[in-house]
This record gives structure tokens, sequence and C-alpha cells, in this order.
């Protein structure tokens, strides 16, 4: 925590409120001020401020976090505010982390793996910005974390928390929205030896809809051009993503700014004509494509440098952080850096491994579901971004899951290495005394 409130305390930079965060501030500003969930951008004069239309070009996961603290004009005090919290919720998940590797791996591994969270460079910046990473991370943990307790009797409890904590982070990220295609089978799946498989996977469903149908069933009553808005926010993901390298040519200072380097970028406006454009292009250069989808864009979502902001840190660019001029911020930043690939491939590996009947041999069964859990989550977020856009920065609240699935796998291969090495030693470890007597 100290060294989260230091960096949302410390760090400046020039215009906090803008792109993304922009909007954000405006649709929770509109629903304070108006009780209308609606992304007008605020006018300058307090006469000229009429209730908005209400819209759905966001989802209000994250906009009803920002709600209570927004205020017009925006004040450091605001946004200190915002980004404390944020801080806090960042360090809750660290406890988080840390619980659920004691109780079903081994407690060696939990203070590894919440050191690893703690110290996480982009889980650390991440709090400081207006954007939805921080939060979105906390509420994936409270789904895992919830889904790790379900073997207990109240099981029922739990996967209910499931289901809604699945909810709420579709409402703050909408790439979670078809999660529940992959997670629902998944669930049966690695339950399917208790009797109670059909019963858990139905409560995390009756969770989710608790949640999410109301901003479905509100937007039905949204009209006809607001709906096709918000559905181009598809075409515009898949089209972003389409550019081998997120670069227009080939031209560096394009990648991530794909939108304005291509000049026919704009003549592509539903998802069916951008997929028609996209097959055009595999058509002319397939080699390119196939590695672009299928090699490229994985390593780009997993990156340890971010497109945007200073494409290294920072999502948007700061004047001074604590990266700059704190050198256990800076010692920390290179040793994660260093071990960032290495986590990455570790994490992924297990993500495999994890469902094979061998890993079963040396893991609890808790563990083995914990880990098939979280390996459908890392799935469905890489097939989607693969089909999508692969930004590093949407890979953030990830890391956690990435850590525990690292220490579990390594935790796997100790067990599975001890008593091999046992084996292997014990006749080196015979003197000829012993041998003798």
């Amino acid at each position: 925590m100290v060294m989260r409130i230091v960096m949302v305390s410390t760090t400046t930079m020039d215009d906090p409120i803008r792109a993304d965060a922009k909007e954000y501030y405006s649709y929770a500003y509109n629903l304070k001020q108006f009780g209308v969930f609606s992304g007008k951008p605020i006018p300058a004069t307090l006469e000229s401020r009429v209730p908005p239309k209400p819209d759905a070009g966001r989802t209000p996961g994250y906009p009803l976090f920002l709600m209570p603290f927004v205020t017009y004009p925006p004040t450091f005090d605001m946004l200190h505010s915002i980004t404390v919290a944020q801080a806090i919720l960042s360090s809750v998940a660290i406890l988080i982390v840390f619980t659920i590797v004691y109780r079903l791996i081994h407690p060696v591994a939990a203070l590894f793996c919440a050191l690893f969270v703690t110290v996480s460079p982009q889980l650390i910046t991440a709090d400081y910005y207006l954007l939805t990473e921080s939060l979105f991370t906390f509420v994936l943990l409270v789904a895992i974390a919830s889904f790790s307790l379900a073997d207990t009797n109240n099981y029922r409890s739990w996967m209910f928390v499931t289901g809604i904590a699945l909810g709420i982070a579709a409402l703050i990220k909408p790439t979670m929205l078809y999660s529940l295609v992959f997670v629902l089978p998944a669930t049966y799946l690695i339950l399917r030896r208790q009797r109670t498989a059909l019963a858990m996977c139905l409560l995390i469903a009756v969770g989710f809809a608790v949640i999410y149908s109301p901003w479905y069933i509100r937007n039905l009553s949204i009209d006809e051009s607001q709906g096709l808005e918000a559905k181009s926010k598809i075409s515009v993901a898949v089209h972003n993503g389409m550019y081998p390298g997120l670069m227009v040519d080939g031209e560096p200072e394009s990648r991530g700014a794909q939108h304005r380097w291509d000049f026919e970028y704009n003549n592509y406006r539903t998802l069916g004509d951008v997929l028609k454009l996209l097959r055009s292009k595999v058509k002319q250069d397939p080699a390119t494509y196939i590695h672009w989808y299928l090699i490229g864009k994985p390593i780009t979502f997993f990156d340890k440098h971010l497109v945007n902001g200073d494409g290294d840190l920072f999502v948007y660019p700061v004047n001074s952080s604590p990266y700059h001029t704190n050198d256990f911020f800076f010692l920390t930043y290179q040793i994660m850096q260093f071990l960032h690939w290495g986590f990455i491939i570790a994490g992924l590996v297990t993500a495999i491994l994890v469902w094979l009947p061998g890993f079963e041999l040396y893991m609890s069964t808790q563990a083995v579901n914990l880990g098939r859990f979280i390996s459908i989550i890392l799935l469905y977020f890489l097939m989607v971004h693969i089909v999508a856009n692969p930004l590093p920065r949407y890979s953030i609240p990830l890391r956690p899951e990435i850590y525990i699935m690292t220490m579990m796998g390594l935790t796997w291969l100790f067990r599975w290495m001890r008593p091999r090495v046992r084996q292997a030693l014990s006749p080196a470890l015979e003197t000829p005394y012993l041998k003798k007597k």
C-alpha cells in the first residue's frame, strides 16, 4: 500500500483527464448531476448545462465507481481521492492473491506470489489513471477467490458471488460479456465429478444475470442510433487490431494510432466492411497476416512495453513519478521487467499443463480446479484480443493470474522432481562403511 500511495500521491502529468479517461469522467458526472448515463461532454458554462440524452457508448461499471468522487470542475483533490481509492483496492488485491495461494498451493508460493503482485510496476502505475484496469483487476480476483472457496459446504453462496463478480467485470470491461460462453462449460468440466456441478454452473449464470440484465434491459429503450454506435465498438476493435505490429504500412510513428494514419480508416464503419477488408489483405499477403494473428498478436498483448504513452510503463506520459526519482521503485521495475517473459511463458505453459491428468498427481483437487478456472480466464482473454485489438495495456489485469499460475507450475514441478532427485541421489549418499555393514 505504501508503494501505491506514494505512486498516486507524487506522480504528476499534464491533463490527466484525456481520451478514455475524459469519457469515463463525463459519464460519471452526468450520472451524478442529472441521473442520466451519457458520455456527452460537459459544457464550459453553468448556464448551458441541460440533461443530456442517454447513450450506451460505455458500460457503466467504472463510471459508477467514479460517481461518488467526481466534481465540476475536476480538482486535484478529486483525482487524488479516486487514485487513493484505487490504490487501496489494489493493496487488498495483494491480500486476496496471498490468501488464495496460501490456502490451495503452498505458504512459500503465497509469499512469492504476493511479492510479485506487490512490486509489479504495471499494476502500481494502473492505480494512477482514471482507467478501468485497476478496478477490473480487483473484481476479477474477487471472482477467482470466490470460485476457489466453492469447495466448502457453503458452495451456493460462493458460486453466486463468482457470477456477480463476473457480471460486474463485464460492466467494467465489455470484453467480459461473452466469458460465460467459455466459463460455464469449463466449470462443468472442472467440477463434473461432483453431483452439484450443474447447480454450480447455474448459480454462476444467475449471479451474472442479476448484475448484467438491468444494463441490457435499459439499453432496449435506447434509440436505434445509439445501439449502432455501441455495436460499432466491436468493428473498431477488430479494425484496430488487424494492422501487423499495430502500425500502418510498417511506420513506427503510427503504432497505436492507426486510425489517425490510415486515410481510408473511416470508410469501413461496420464489422462486415472490416472483415471484408481483412479478407482482402490476407489474400494479398497471407504469410504476414498468419504470423501476425498467431504469433505477433499474443506477443504484443503480453508485451512488457505499453504501446501508448511513453511506450514503456505509462499509459499516458507523466512528468515525474517514483520510477524516475526513487531507487527502490526503479530497482523493482528493472527486476520485474527482466523476469516478465519468464512469468508469461511459465504462466501460459501451466495454463495448458493444468488440464493434463498428470497434474492432479502432485496438486490437491482444489488447486487443480483453481488452476483450470484461471486457465479459462487467461485463454479467453488471449483469444478475444487475438481477434480484436491486442494493446498490452489490456493484459495488465491478468498479471496476478499469471503470477498465480507461475507459482502453481513451479510448485508442481518441485513436487514432481523431489522423489526423482531423492531416488537418484540415494545410492550416492551411501558410504562404503554403511555398505560393508
